[in-house]
């Protein structure tokens, strides 16, 4: 019997297919691998519904928080320095009769200028989140009182007018510094959505 090229090659594909999928059956039965050849699934009678996983979400950061937090550092970081030389310093310095014209007095004025200013320039570097806008712009309003409040008691003070240095004493008291800080701290009307 004689083979032609055609049939020989198919006989060394059959042998070599043969070989192929005895070590294979040999490897998996072994455990060292898995069978390379896909197994299709068993047909069932009646599709079932997978379910899906419920994808999470991954909880979001509030932005306003970091820029409230900025905001408030400069307030708390600021503001008792102006309070100082306005509450101890001034009335050490200012408050008995005849000490409005007094270098301590100046100085306190000046030093609570001074304090001012720097509470200014900090903020003007400081986003103002939106929650603080009114807050903010409440607050601004009574730092340009008290400074108006301020450099009037320092001119009446250089000048020895009285009159002018209490009118600046009166302009600083009605600036209502204090609450307009405590507002943009977050404690003030409308804070409420800003977080804490």
């Amino acid at each position: 019997m004689e083979f032609s090229y055609t049939r020989r090659a198919e006989m060394k594909a059959l042998v070599r297919a043969s070989l192929l999928s005895v070590l294979l059956a040999a490897t998996v039965a072994c455990g060292a691998a898995k069978p390379m050849v896909a197994a299709t699934p068993a047909p069932t009678a009646t599709p079932t519904a997978t379910p899906t996983a419920t994808p999470t979400v991954a909880p979001t950061i509030n932005p306003q928080v970091a820029l409230v937090a900025q905001y408030r550092k400069v307030i708390l970081t600021d503001q008792p320095k102006v309070a100082g030389w306005l509450d101890s310093d001034f009335n050490i310095s200012c408050t008995y009769p005849g000490d409005w014209q007094t270098s301590g007095c100046r100085r306190a004025l000046t030093g609570a200028q001074q304090a001012l200013d720097t509470m200014l320039a900090d903020l003007k570097g400081t986003p103002v989140p939106a929650c603080l806008a009114g807050a903010d712009a409440t607050l601004h309003f009574s730092m340009g009182a008290l400074q108006e409040g301020i450099q009037q008691s320092l001119r009446g003070s250089w000048n020895g007018d009285l009159t002018q240095f209490n009118d600046g004493t009166d302009q600083r008291n009605q600036s209502v510094f204090g609450k307009a800080t405590q507002w943009a701290l977050g404690d003030g009307p409308t804070t409420a959505s800003c977080p804490k």
